[in-house]
């Protein structure tokens, strides 16, 4: 099981990142924080190019639908991924895949 937080503090203005992932070390390849863009993470089926491109598009003032929405568009394998984005705004966004384990093998819906 993984999850993921992304969060902005209203007070502050800083954002934070927080997953939980049953793999160990995947961790290293879900960073994607930013304080003048936002933050976003990638988990499940990590494709390390997703983090990198969605700051830069949220620093260029994407929204975080529109972001997300480009990484739709150059990911081959979205629907595997987890996918959280929050802008510097606080404007949030999700995208989680639909896995179902049957019988010891992992299918997708």
């Amino acid at each position: 099981m993984t999850f993921t937080l992304v969060a902005r503090c209203p007070k502050s203005g800083q954002i934070g990142i927080g997953i939980a992932t049953y793999s160990i070390c995947v961790g290293l390849y879900c960073n994607g924080l930013r304080s003048d863009a936002g933050a976003t993470m990638t988990q499940a089926f990590v494709n390390q190019n997703n983090n990198p491109l969605a700051l830069r598009l949220l620093t260029e003032g994407f929204t975080p639908e529109r972001v997300l929405e480009e990484l739709k568009a150059n990911d081959p394998y979205f629907e595997y991924r987890q996918i959280a984005v929050i802008d510097r705004e606080g404007w949030r966004l999700g995208f989680v895949f639909l896995a179902v384990l049957v019988l010891g093998v992992l299918t997708w819906k």
